[in-house]
């Protein structure tokens, strides 16, 4: 899990965190895959992701009734796609 915290967001961060498994997925010729919540999705589109398929959980059945549905994005990225990566 990746995560920074609010007051610290919007620096690049996310981006610093990233770049290491970019690096040796790169180096590896190696496609990678996460899912990313509707807070995240830009910076992984920044960075070669691609929106392959979401997951959807109805958060009243889980007893959170009124919140709806939580929606996270499943992503894929290939060797090499993105900002910040030499192709």
């Amino acid at each position: 899990m990746l995560s920074v915290t609010p007051s610290h967001q919007r620096r690049g961060i996310g981006a610093m965190l990233l770049a290491p498994g970019l690096a040796a997925a790169d180096a590896a010729c190696a496609s990678a895959y996460l899912e990313a919540s509707p807070l995240g999705l830009g910076l992984y589109i920044r960075h070669g992701w691609r929106t392959v398929d979401e997951i959807r959980v109805n958060l009243d059945i889980y007893g959170y009734e009124g919140k709806g549905w939580a929606v996270e994005k499943c992503m894929m990225r290939e060797p090499g796609e993105g900002l910040g990566v030499s192709n």
